[in-house]
């Protein structure tokens, strides 16, 4: 949940900063320009960063399930022989 907070928040910051540039009628020197567009591409990377950290989150949630199935069928086969 706080990572699509995150990236909601973020992305939004981007789109302000990206019409900022485009909308600028001259009034942003040159300087503040790139500021804007560093500004930009560290939220990219930051977007990048949360993006997969979301991928290993489900890729955990998923080996939890798997690891939790295979410790039913071996429960089951560990009952199993114990009611020979």
């Amino acid at each position: 949940m706080v990572l699509n907070e995150l990236q909601k928040t973020f992305e939004s910051r981007k789109h302000n900063l990206i019409n900022i540039l485009e909308n600028q009628n001259e009034g942003l020197d040159l300087s503040k320009q790139h500021q804007l567009f560093g500004a930009i591409k560290e939220i990219d990377n930051f977007l990048r960063v949360l993006e997969h950290l979301r991928e290993q989150e489900n890729n955990d949630e998923l080996n939890v399930v798997l690891s939790n199935q295979v410790n039913e069928k071996f429960k089951d086969k560990l009952s199993d022989l114990f009611k020979k």
